[in-house]
């Protein structure tokens, strides 16, 4: 890495290739895991309140990330995986509930592939 130049800095670049040994994806320039409620308190709010936001916990966005991604017809188990869970076990446990009945597959298209075999004399 000692080819890549990174400005006439040298601190940034000793920080830089420090970071990048660190197991943090979300590291201060020293590589430390980021201050919470600094982030909140600097970036967080004022970003909510720019959209004319209610405050939220930045934990919620996973909610609503699996949530839409859900009602977005998104593999269940990509999600899954994004998320951290092994299974899916927990995404439909906690997160099916949410998602609108889209495309009425609640047990009718059954029923109208009965009525439609009914009408057309067919046999299943």
């Amino acid at each position: 890495m000692d080819q890549f130049y990174y400005g006439d800095n040298v601190d940034k670049w000793v920080n830089f290739k420090l970071a990048l040994t660190q197991a943090f994806v979300f590291c201060n320039g020293v590589g430390n895991p980021l201050d919470m409620r600094n982030v909140r308190e600097r970036v967080w709010k004022p970003a909510l309140e720019a959209m004319g936001m209610s405050y939220r916990r930045p934990y919620e966005t996973r909610h609503t990330a699996a949530t839409l991604w859900l009602a977005a017809g998104e593999a269940p188990e990509w999600i899954a995986r994004q998320m951290g869970h092994t299974t899916t076990k927990m995404l439909f446990a906690v997160y099916s509930r949410f998602v609108p009945n889209l495309t009425r597959q609640d047990g009718s298209a059954f029923e109208k592939l009965l009525a439609k075999s009914r009408l057309e004399g067919e046999q299943l």
